[in-house]
């Protein structure tokens, strides 16, 4: 038997916690004085006048009995908490967040029960949070705050796009049932011209004829392929077959020139979304520290900047690859041991930006395309896409750090090895 001395290293935090559970109408909290001599309970509505209102009590009850410094916590809840995180800011408190895992697994040893407790959640998130287990809070004030919500508005129309060139597909495939060229055609110049010109309608183009048809559709772009024009002939030919009626055909063919319409009216509307998030970037200090990492563009390190807020509040490439939730997580029971994937339990929209730049960097003649190679036969494709995301972070993060002028052998090189080619590194 093996004993040691057992010593109580507990530490108690030295500010006032208060602990806030937050839903869309009403905050409920739970504080204790530093020296646990006063509890306050008791719940505020879910606006500005009304929180500022009880931190302001807060502040008071503080100077009373010795807190001087206050810290709100609450769970990240899909943004229902910015108001209370915004008034704690202005009236220069401290904020943290709590991991919600963290708080469903405390409930469970504090009641010895699974079931939902919403009576006692601001007291386990109280709970969690003396125990220093909280998470910092990005703040996105100024120029970071707006670039993050332009680019959830950029992000939106994105979505919209693809759900509406999917409706077109679908109307295009109802009106014109043979055409068999795919959506990158649909959507560039030419498929434009097809439906400026013909609606999309094989009836219009077989009404025409083919010396017609061909000579418009090369007076519109001159680079027509001839194969492409006789592609979209025979499509017609094969489509009218059909015979649909007449009302229909023209109710279809309208209903693509609206939704045509719409999605030209989205493509300017990202445009101009991305064009003033390149102007928001501009103005941080992240536009100068990493104007030399050419391989990534100005858009792309203005969205990867809009998600991570100032990269000044990351100390190191670890917490970073946390917060995007590509750090490495390993289950292990008994004898079995689990396999390595990613945790996901960070920005999503981060990876999905990360996975876009490194997309186009693994091509020929990328950034990354020898380190994709080279990794491609011990792992899948997704793992060497994970790896090559991870890294990606480790570039940005260091270039910022770094100070000095981007050299893309860096990237894949340790330091000692680079500073064996390159001594005056």
């Amino acid at each position: 038997m093996k004993i040691t001395v057992a010593t109580d290293e507990f530490k108690t935090r030295p500010e006032m916690v208060i602990a806030f559970d937050v839903s869309k109408a009403t905050l409920d909290y739970y504080a204790l004085t530093i020296n646990e001599q006063f509890c306050a309970t008791g719940s505020v509505s879910n606006r500005t006048s009304s929180i500022d209102t009880e931190l302001e009590k807060f502040e008071k009850l503080a100077s009373q009995t010795g807190s001087v410094d206050l810290l709100v916590v609450c769970e990240p809840t899909g943004g229902l908490e910015r108001k209370l995180l915004h008034c704690a800011r202005k009236r220069g408190l401290k904020t943290k967040y709590v991991n919600a895992e963290s708080v469903k697994k405390m409930k469970v040893v504090i009641n010895n029960d699974t079931g939902k407790t919403d009576a006692i959640d601001s007291y386990v998130i109280h709970e969690v949070a003396k125990k220093w287990k909280t998470l910092q809070v990005i703040e996105r004030d100024g120029d970071y705050g707006t670039l993050n919500a332009l680019s959830a508005l950029f992000e939106a129309e994105s979505r919209r796009c693809a759900d509406l060139k999917n409706s077109i597909h679908a109307v295009i495939r109802q009106l014109f049932c043979d055409y068999s060229k795919n959506a990158k055609f649909t959507f560039n110049p030419s498929g434009l011209a097809l439906m400026e010109l013909y609606g999309f309608s094989p009836y219009k183009i077989v009404a025409a004829g083919y010396d017609s048809f061909f000579k418009t559709m090369k007076a519109h772009n001159k680079y027509f392929k001839a194969k492409t024009i006789l592609d979209l002939w025979d499509d017609a030919l094969s489509s009218v077959n059909h015979q649909q009626p007449e009302e229909l055909t023209e109710a279809l063919a309208d209903q693509i020139t609206h939704l045509y319409q719409q999605y030209s009216s989205m493509v300017q509307r990202k445009t101009g979304l991305e064009h003033k998030m390149c102007e928001v970037y501009s103005r941080l200090e992240e536009s100068e520290k990493l104007k030399d990492f050419t391989d990534v563009n100005t858009f792309f390190k203005a969205r990867i900047v809009a998600e991570t807020g100032p990269l000044r509040n990351f100390s190191n490439a670890k917490k970073l690859i946390r917060f995007a939730g590509l750090n490495l997580i390993e289950k292990d029971s008994g004898t079995v041991t689990g396999s390595k994937r990613i945790s996901k339990k960070g920005r999503s929209s981060l990876r999905k930006i990360l996975y876009q730049i490194v997309f186009t960097l693994i091509r020929k003649n990328g950034l990354m395309h020898e380190y994709y190679k080279s990794k491609g036969g011990k792992d899948s494709g997704t793992r060497v896409m994970v790896a090559c995301m991870r890294k990606m972070l480790f570039a940005i993060l260091g270039v910022y750090q770094s100070e000095q002028a981007y050299d893309a052998e860096r990237v894949f090189t340790s330091q000692s090895q680079y500073l064996i080619s390159d001594p005056a590194a």
